[in-house]
């Protein structure tokens, strides 16, 4: 029975999973192949989360993530206090940028990504809140790796499996340790097109008292209109304000 029970739980889990990384609503059809459950299996769990609004049925009998899950998000968002402390400071580079800008929170060896403030620009970009954030291919993933002590850092680079999301991600271990040696000197990292095509990003971490990295702030744009002097002088900027959110968790 327990076993059972197991096996229903990732069966949601993995239904919740897809529908959270889809930007549209999906058929059961598609759900189901996916995430290879029979339609059956995949329309009885949906039915249950509709109950609970976890999910939502269009007319065309099409499903997408609901305002249920909200809940949840908010509940975690204020044990964190990340995003209260944070949310002055996101404003602050909000207005100095005029940019896309992300909070991320790191937390058991993983990044997420836990707000998003959009830039009265406009930019289309994957991201979404409460996905996983690659720490290899994106600058507040690299940042956070940079904020690491060292011993952990390596540890990371023994177990690390690199999977590129771009033809300009980088695939090397050498290469990522020569480029966090150069972010850990700057106090603020870079990336131009590795995590997603035709976006140019900036990023840096968030310590606690032990200056252990707890999260990170990254800055987002069109890479035709972030080149590098700009790119610069908002990583100094980032390089100010993490350092300031972190001073209010003890760093």
């Amino acid at each position: 029975m327990a076993e059972n029970s197991l096996q229903l739980v990732d069966r949601v889990v993995s239904i919740m999973g897809f529908l959270s990384e889809k930007q549209e609503a999906i058929g059961v059809s598609e759900i189901a192949r996916s995430v290879e459950l029979s339609k059956a299996t995949v329309h009885r769990i949906l039915n249950t989360l509709l109950g609970y609004s976890l999910v939502l049925k269009n007319e065309r009998g099409q499903y997408q993530i609901g305002p249920g899950v909200l809940l949840w998000a908010n509940s975690y968002r204020k044990r964190s206090g990340l995003s209260a402390v944070s949310a002055p400071f996101l404003k602050e580079l909000l207005a100095f940028t005029e940019e896309t800008i992300h909070l991320f929170i790191f937390e058991n060896g993983e990044g997420y990504y836990l707000e998003r403030v959009e830039s009265p620009q406009p930019l289309i970009t994957r991201s979404a809140v409460g996905s996983k954030l690659p720490l290899h291919s994106s600058s507040a993933g690299k940042a956070i790796l940079a904020a690491l002590p060292l011993d952990v850092f390596n540890e990371f680079m023994e177990k690390i499996e690199f999977t590129p999301r771009t033809p300009n991600s980088i695939t090397d271990k050498e290469v990522l340790r020569d480029q966090i040696a150069k972010w850990r000197k700057l106090g603020y990292s870079e990336e131009i097109e590795e995590n997603e095509p035709g976006i140019r990003c900036v990023g840096a971490a968030i310590c606690d008292s032990k200056g252990y990295p707890i999260g990170a702030i990254s800055v987002s744009a069109p890479a035709f209109r972030f080149d590098d002097e700009k790119s610069a002088l908002v990583g100094r900027k980032l390089r100010e304000v993490t350092a300031a959110i972190s001073a209010k968790f003890g760093a």
